[in-house]
């Protein structure tokens, strides 16, 4: 049986013919973790036959998913998802297990779901990292910073930003920062407590934090994490910036070239 099994993975190799130089070395990777799919695939065509409907089926599916998931996450071309299918096939045939139509079908389907997932899943991945990685606290004034927190972020990596943005408040010895919270996804626990957890990183080093763009959601989500009663919170935005730079210890003018600046951020 062994040695049918690794026949037949020697045929799935040789048939997963990738069109480009940068997949063809995720072959011996991808033939590794095609093993589970070729066996449970043979048990279920050996039980259920050609309807891919049957509860037999379901572990192989499965294993299909998660086989075009791992492609996706090798960074495989999207022509690795459809040739896939045919090295199974092939892998099939030649342990007398040939898949019917109706059997490629739903295997087709699901290993294209789980490649196309798992770019959802990257993408989001990407743009939390790159969101993360532009967090930078901007000197407004004396002593005084703002911290913009914009975009899509995940909240295990925006903890480890905001610990660095705590860092350069404490090296420039601010006294201040204003917090302007513009995150696109709905709040979580995780993400709420990442945020407005920052106030106890900032108090820990005497820095009075000034948050703006918090509603409602971002109080519910992080109650269970963090008391909310401990915040400072201002409606709007230069509402912030002016208690920023009062406890900064700097006077801030209605006809200031920082009140435009920010209204023009906001585009009010």
């Amino acid at each position: 049986m062994a040695d049918a099994l690794d026949r037949a993975l020697e045929i799935f190799r040789r048939t997963l013919r990738v069109p480009f130089r940068e997949d063809a070395r995720l072959i011996d990777d991808l033939a590794l973790e095609a093993r589970p799919v070729i066996e449970a695939l043979e048990f279920a065509i050996g039980a259920a036959g050609a309807d891919p409907r049957a509860l037999e089926f379901r572990e192989a599916l499965a294993l299909g998913a998660l086989l075009g998931r791992r492609a996706s996450l090798h960074r495989a071309t999207p022509s690795v998802a459809l040739v896939l299918v045919d090295a199974l096939e092939a892998a099939l045939v030649a342990l007398d297990r040939p898949p019917a139509p109706a059997v490629i079908a739903s295997l087709r389907s699901v290993i294209v779901e789980g490649y196309c997932a798992a770019i959802e899943e990257r993408v989001h991945d990407d743009a939390a990292t790159r969101a993360a990685d532009a967090l930078a606290p901007s000197r407004i004034a004396p002593r005084c910073f703002a911290l913009v927190v914009a975009g899509e972020h995940d909240a295990d990596r925006l903890s480890p930003a905001l610990d660095r943005a705590a860092r350069v408040l404490l090296d420039a010895d601010a006294l201040a920062c204003l917090v302007h919270v513009a995150i696109t996804q709905e709040p979580t626990e995780d993400l709420a407590a990442a945020v407005l957890g920052f106030d106890v990183a900032a108090r820990l080093i005497g820095v009075a934090c000034v948050f703006t763009g918090i509603d409602a959601r971002w109080l519910a989500a992080a109650r269970p994490r963090l008391d909310p009663a401990h915040l400072t919170i201002a409606p709007t935005l230069e509402e912030g910036l002016a208690r920023a730079l009062d406890a900064a210890g700097t006077e801030l003018r209605e006809s200031s070239a920082l009140v435009r600046r920010f209204r023009r951020l906001l585009g009010a």
